[in-house]
């Protein structure tokens, strides 16, 4: 989440029951972020534990893949996934991408779920107008996407039992979900200096160009000093010129030469690959407007299109910045160099090689009292983590068979579940 905390506390390790304030001490974000995040986990172990990895209520399960003379649809209902509920609240038509209709099929319909961030700067009922439209906090949604699957020639094919189209589910659930061969993240301080920044900041490291090394196309990552929230709205655009909604952050909160983000409300938070950075050109001193070095195109202001800042520099870190593109390529095994100090490694695994999904991200906490990071360590060697985030949860919906002419659905993954005898 790229909001401006000061840290991410909450560990399921630590097996915390509750958060307890105490009298006359200072009041920080991440006591009442892990609060939350202590109430969450149980409410969603809770469910998890009820209907399994997904389930929905017997009466208004939702999610039903479905065929009428108009096509292909969604039904309005809940589903539960990992014990996430989802809702959908109007009936959604499905349309299978041109390229797959052209093959028969099977496929898989799923479900793909995880959690993002809402600023002010996207939503602006957020904002309190009695402070100045000032963002006292943000928010968090649950984002469900439907997507497709092929499962290819040697998947049953409509008369297979459930027992079988479930083992096909697991089989396919990997590559899906890419839990397997994670890239993993190393940081540290300076073993000289330390940390020789003279603020307190949340580093976030994050994947931009997503893939596997050694493919192709390359592996790229961008980060941030401040996780990642500096971002405002954009309220028009003319040509390379954005008009901001200024406040009093927006003053000072670009430089010429900074990399900028665009995205709107369509964005995926995980799509980092689709998405092209921008160079700023000129600043209004006032914070009001920036001019890029390229034009953006064409941004629909009604889907609240936000602009947002990082902070590589190829001047600054001397890592490969591609000119072209504005983010780092990456490379494993190798300590590549932040700024004041700071220092990642993507470290390879015992399964390698290994995958990168774009918007995957690392948090770092740096803190001048100690004049270093906070990050796992095994003796003085940093450990090699996985992604904080983003944590996606997958749930089979149906499976979709070339008959008479068009797609039916050929099995009903969804497991219903009837109330509690009272």
């Amino acid at each position: 989440m790229k909001g401006d905390f000061t840290r991410d506390t909450f560990h399921r390790g630590n097996e915390f029951y509750r958060v307890l304030l105490q009298q006359g001490r200072m009041q920080m974000d991440a006591d009442w972020n892990e609060q939350v995040a202590i109430l969450l986990n149980r409410l969603e172990s809770l469910a998890a534990d009820l209907f399994g990895q997904h389930g929905g209520p017997a009466v208004d399960c939702g999610f039903a893949v479905f065929r009428d003379e108009h096509g292909l649809w969604l039904s309005r209902g809940r589903y539960y996934v990992g014990g996430v509920q989802c809702e959908n609240r109007e009936l959604l038509r499905l349309a299978l991408p041109a390229a797959e209709t052209e093959d028969r099929g099977p496929y898989l319909v799923y479900l793909d779920v995880f959690e993002e961030y809402v600023a002010a700067a996207q939503d602006p009922a957020i904002a309190e107008v009695a402070l100045g439209g000032l963002d006292t906090a943000g928010r968090s949604r649950i984002r469900w996407m439907v997507d497709v699957w092929p499962l290819g020639e040697k998947a049953p094919r409509g008369s297979g039992s459930p027992e079988e189209w479930q083992r096909e589910w697991e089989r396919v659930l990997p590559e899906v979900s890419s839990f397997e061969r994670r890239g993993l993240l190393r940081a540290r301080a300076s073993h000289q200096f330390g940390y020789a920044g003279s603020q307190n900041q949340l580093y976030r490291v994050e994947i931009h160009q997503g893939g596997t090394l050694g493919d192709n196309r390359a592996v790229t990552w961008k980060w941030s000093r401040e996780n990642g929230s500096i971002a405002f709205a954009i309220t028009s655009v003319s040509g390379d010129t954005l008009d901001l909604q200024a406040g009093p952050r927006a003053v000072n909160a670009f430089s010429p030469g900074d990399w900028v983000e665009i995205t709107t409300d369509a964005d995926r938070e995980d799509a980092a690959n689709k998405r092209t950075l921008f160079q700023v050109a000129q600043v209004d001193p006032n914070g009001a407007w920036i001019t890029l070095t390229a034009a953006p195109g064409t941004l629909e202001i009604a889907d609240h299109p936000i602009v947002r800042r990082w902070d590589q520099r190829s001047d600054a870190s001397g890592n490969d910045l591609t000119a072209s593109s504005g983010t780092l390529r990456l490379t494993e095994d190798a300590w590549l160099p932040l700024e004041a100090g700071i220092e990642v490694s993507f470290s390879m695994s015992e399964a390698s090689p290994q995958r990168y999904r774009g918007g995957d991200y690392w948090i770092i906490p740096a803190r001048t009292a100690i004049a270093s990071i906070e990050w796992p360590t095994d003796g003085e060697r940093p450990v090699a983590m996985p992604p904080h985030g983003v944590k996606h949860r997958y749930a089979p919906l149906a499976v979709l068979a070339y008959r008479d002419g068009s797609f039916q659905r050929a099995h009903d993954y969804r497991l219903r579940y009837k109330p509690l005898p009272a």
